[in-house]
């Protein structure tokens, strides 16, 4: 065990101050009633009123600032015209120090002897020269700040009207018509967030850097200066007050925090409204028990408005990505009927055979009608077997995050398939010259490259003759389209559930069910590196996906966008175990109930379709993969003794692996970890 803590002395060391998980202050407010009124038809008003507000603070470990000081500043230490001197001079004169001479001729004294060389000679100078002077020149600066984007502050109020009306219509018992009731009701929620992050300024930072100067130009004596009359501050980006710790320093002046320092906040409301109609009743007399019906309408209004500063919307913060919200709405209306029919009961081998047969039609604002269906049918043979089975279809429109989000940025190193590869390049006369013959590339991708506005034959080769066709790119992730079909899913299921009917000790229901689902349309995003290859592998020289391709004037790709889109369809089956068990005992005369609920699935098939422009689709089974295995399981143990229960719950999965392409891909990378070699 050891004496001493070394994190005590550690100079990163924030245990103290971080949160281990975020400080919440909660308040939550709730009513409800309802009043029934005297009379057959039992007419009830009703509403429900709910209230929560959430604050949460979270203090996280300081982040870095590191960014290229020009040589131009005057707080520059490689600025021997400003505050600083000439670093090459004093990279030479650091490297023919005694101190420096000495431990570099105990390094390397038997290698300069075996050479030839005296100890005297062997110095770095006799190998690598003097850098002599250099002037001024560039030099990064690294910093730990104070409150640089480690604290953010979030609020959250969700609110919850509900009012209605229900009741019974005994006027409409007319022949075979009976119990029909009505529920009228109206809902409002209102949901606003918001959230605060300070931190340095990137652009103001760099704005003060580059800027700054003397006043009188020459005049080391005199103030600094930086911008244009328009508040800006010159910053020391060396200042001893930055360097005390790694992390959780500080600027020379309150000024330089004032002017750096911005708040990065975000007001998101949505808003739902929905009205709704049901009535429900029986219209018939069936040998077997009575025609239940019941048929609906909801109007549903859904508004979303996610609101950034633009610190937040341009990605002012220091290495903080861009968030451009959300902005939009829709109405959906809805009608619906289900009709349950008992077609057999307490007959041989049919104490019970029910059919429920229910349709629905969706109108979306954005994607019009369509209809759905689910037919359903319960048999039980006897009283402790139920086998049922469900046929259905089902709709969902785009939600309003997939049709209006406005996209969040971040960085990726992307394969541009215009940048001239090394191949094509054979040294001539007048140096490296493009060759076609040698150009693995085809005649398709360089074609879409021109229409792109990019020269696929001198784009990207460096001096050297080198070309780097993969380089960083910023993507924007998410972007909503109004544009999305909807999708669209046929499901089948078959099972059975058995209630042990032996014993009156103890209850034991086993059930198990087969599934199957098949989604079209699935809304997807599309990877930045296959929007890229669709584009410009594209035959027809009219790829959609090039519109989410954006290039800079030196040919370049600035930005690409991972917008949603229509592209697959899924494909899942798999059996569902469930076992729930029930013992009332006693214990050394005490009572105690044991209880379990043992639940299991297996996965036979989670494949998805790939459905390209052109070609054939293929099919990818995800199945055994991470996050997909093919057996998972839980099973929850309790034993209740008078007002205690006592719990025990476990978890099983079965192994699972990484997909083999990235395996063949990334053969030396840790899948799990993200890309640690092991």
């Amino acid at each position: 065990i050891p004496d001493v803590d070394f994190t005590d002395y550690w100079i990163t060391n924030e245990d103290g101050a971080t949160h281990l998980f975020p400080e919440q202050d909660r308040i939550s407010f709730m009513a409800l009633g309802e009043y029934t009124f005297s009379g057959e038809m039992n007419i009830t008003p009703y509403f429900e009123v709910l209230y929560n507000k959430r604050e949460t603070y979270a203090d996280s470990l300081g982040a870095t600032v590191g960014i290229e000081v020009p040589g131009t500043n005057p707080y520059n230490i490689c600025n021997p015209d400003g505050f600083g001197q000439d670093c090459g001079l004093a990279f030479d004169a650091y490297t023919n120090d005694p101190g420096y001479t000495d431990d570099f001729q105990a390094q390397f004294g038997g290698f300069c002897l075996s050479i030839g060389l005296t100890i005297e000679q062997c110095r770095y100078s006799t190998f690598f020269g003097f850098v002599g002077p250099i002037g001024p020149s560039a030099i990064d600066a690294q910093v730990g700040i104070k409150g640089d984007r480690n604290f953010v502050e979030s609020e959250v109020d969700q609110l919850r009207i509900v009012g209605g009306i229900r009741g019974d219509l005994p006027q409409i018992s007319i022949g075979s018509l009976d119990n029909w009731s009505f529920d009228l009701s109206y809902v409002f929620s209102d949901g606003t967030g918001t959230s605060l992050r300070q931190g340095v300024n990137e652009e103001r930072l760099l704005y003060s850097l580059e800027t700054s100067r003397f006043s009188v130009p020459g005049d080391t004596s005199s103030p600094i200066i930086c911008g244009d009359n328009d508040g800006c501050v010159p910053v020391n980006m060396f200042a001893p007050s930055l360097y005390e710790r790694l992390l959780d320093n500080d600027f020379a002046t309150q000024a330089e925090r004032d002017y750096l320092f911005s708040s990065r906040t975000f007001d998101t409301t949505y808003k739902q409204t929905l009205a709704s109609f049901l009535m429900s009743g029986d219209i018939a007399e069936l040998p077997a028990g009575s025609l239940a019906a019941a048929f609906g309408y909801e109007f549903r209004n859904d508004d979303i408005d996610s609101i950034p500063n633009d610190v937040a919307r341009d990605g002012l913060l220091y290495g903080f990505f861009r968030d451009l919200g959300a902005v939009g709405e829709k109405d959906t209306k809805e009608w619906f009927v289900e009709v349950e029919a008992p077609l057999l009961a307490n007959a041989t081998a049919f104490k019970e055979l029910t059919l429920n047969v229910s349709t629905r039609h969706t109108d979306d604002e954005f994607y019009g009608g369509a209809y759905t269906y689910s037919t359903k049918l319960a048999w039980r043979p006897v009283d402790s077997l139920l086998i049922k089975g469900t046929v259905g279809t089902s709709y969902r429109a785009p939600n309003l995050r997939e049709n209006f989000l406005l996209g969040t940025s971040g960085f990726l190193t992307l394969f541009d398939p215009c940048v001239t590869p090394e191949a094509a390049l054979a040294l001539g006369v007048g140096g490296l010259e493009y060759d076609r013959a040698e150009d693995p590339r085809s005649d398709i991708v360089l074609q879409n490259c021109i229409n792109a506005g990019a020269d696929p034959e001198n784009l990207g080769i460096s001096t050297t003759g080198a070309t780097f066709p993969s380089y960083g790119v910023e993507i924007l992730r998410g972007v909503g389209q109004q544009s999305l079909r909807e999708e669209k899913s046929d499901s089948f299921t078959a099972g059975f559930a058995w209630d042990q009917p032996f014993f009156s000790s103890f209850d034991l229901t086993i059930g198990a069910t087969y599934y199957e689902v098949d989604i079209r349309d699935e809304i997807v995003t599309l990877g930045s590196q296959s929007s890229i290859n669709s584009c410009y592998n594209d035959a027809e020289f009219d790829s959609p996906f090039c519109d989410n391709i954006d290039r800079d004037a030196d040919g370049f790709i600035d930005e690409v966008r991972q917008a949603f889109l229509n592209r697959d369809a899924l494909q899942t089956r798999g059996v569902d175990i469930n076992l729930s068990f029930d013992w009332p005992t006693q214990v050394f005369g005490r009572a105690v109930d044991f209880s379990s609920d043992i639940t299991f699935n297996r996965k036979l098939e989670f494949s998805d379709r790939f459905i390209p422009l052109e070609g054939d689709p293929s099919v990818d089974s995800d199945l055994g993969e991470f996050g997909l295995p093919e057996w998972e399981g839980q099973g929850i143990f309790r034993a209740d003794v008078g007002d205690y229960r006592f719990t025990w719950s476990t978890r099983y999965l079965s192994s699972v692996s990484a997909d083999q392409d990235l395996l063949d891909a990334w053969p030396f990378d840790n899948y799990v970890e993200g890309g640690s070699n092991t």
